[in-house]
């Protein structure tokens, strides 16, 4: 039986796998846990990268990215098409490139770019470390139960801690705080 792309096939509940999830990041934070920051050094690109053709909603992308990555660190401080990246920090970032290798990505995902969204991917996880790309692809036709049970758990694992990361939005006001005198009187 093929598992179902839902996060209803399996008997573990999604607050149990944010728990672990959370569980581990908080670990890569201990100062016993240098390997982390070690293993990915701050201001080095860490980019993790979510595309699923069946949202709920929708397509869905999800990007996260490391907090100190020179060219993102000014992402909020700019007006956005697209407000689907969120930063976190490195070491967070780490544990979660380190997490989806325990899901099976190193082994399911090939040097290279995401493909361009189309009918033929049901969806696809991407790192990027330091401009090197990896893509774990998942073809709409044709899956292996390996495949769509991976792309579930990284799925869950990526959008888990993506929802509990806040998002920060530019926001153009010219008149500075004079737009709160205004609204006072």
């Amino acid at each position: 039986m093929v598992p179902s792309l839902g996060l209803l096939h399996r008997p573990t509940t999604a607050a149990v796998c944010l728990a672990a999830l959370l569980g581990a990041l908080s670990g890569c934070s201990s100062p016993d846990a240098g390997s982390a920051s070690a293993a990915h050094p701050t201001g080095r690109r860490l980019v993790v990268g979510l595309y699923d053709s069946k949202g709920a909603n929708g397509p869905l992308h999800l990007d996260l990215a490391n907090a100190s990555e020179p060219e993102l660190v000014e992402v909020y401080s700019q007006r956005r098409s697209n407000a689907t990246l969120k930063l976190l920090p490195d070491e967070y970032m780490q544990a979660m490139v380190d997490h989806l290798d325990t899901l099976a990505f190193a082994d399911l995902s090939s040097a290279g770019d995401p493909p361009p969204d189309s009918a033929a991917v049901r969806g696809w996880v991407c790192v990027d470390e330091g401009g090197t790309r990896r893509t774990f692809v998942v073809p709409a036709e044709g899956a292996t139960a390996k495949q769509l049970q991976a792309f579930v758990d990284m799925k869950l694992a990526i959008s888990q801690l993506y929802n509990h990361v806040a998002g920060l939005q530019h926001v153009s006001n010219p008149q500075g705080a004079a737009i709160f005198r205004d609204k006072q009187q």
